[in-house]
């Protein structure tokens, strides 16, 4: 028997019996805290506690105006951007997270394609599309040099 595929915020998935879209009676029910599409699990940013909001598979915690969380309990350590809620569609956050822009000393690429995003030359899709891309290059050439040492 197919089991639920929601995915609970550091557990795992749910291990209820999926009865409808892949998901159990109880998940089924759920929707995301930010569009109010089918919830496919719960956010796991974390402060002083995980925010288990309920989100789809398009929507993710917003990332606040220092590349944070911004912090999850009682105090707001960044503000949000400006008209932007606690969660919102992957394609509208505003600011790159603090582990990405990081890298902008590592790499020049990292500083060209943030500075289009800054600009409005790229979308935040776009621009973590050839981020990722870049970085799984980098991967392959650290591993293929590995293998020659090797």
């Amino acid at each position: 028997m197919e089991t639920c595929k929601f995915q609970i915020a550091w557990v795992g998935l749910c291990k209820e019996p999926a009865t409808q879209n892949g998901m159990c009676e109880k998940h089924s029910k759920i929707k995301c805290v930010s569009c109010g599409a089918q919830a496919t699990h719960e956010c796991s940013e974390t402060g002083q506690f995980v925010c288990g909001a309920d989100l789809c598979d398009d929507c993710e915690h917003t990332t606040a105006m220092e590349g944070t969380n911004g912090n999850i309990g009682f105090f707001r350590t960044s503000p949000l951007p400006e008209g932007m809620k606690e969660h919102c569609k992957k394609c509208d956050q505003k600011v790159f997270p603090w582990y990405v822009t990081s890298l902008k000393k590592d790499y020049p690429y990292f500083v060209e394609v943030l500075d289009k995003f800054d600009k409005g030359e790229l979308t935040y899709l776009e621009a973590d599309e050839l981020l990722n891309d870049f970085i799984v290059e980098k991967n392959k050439e650290e591993e293929e040099a590995r293998k020659d040492i090797n």
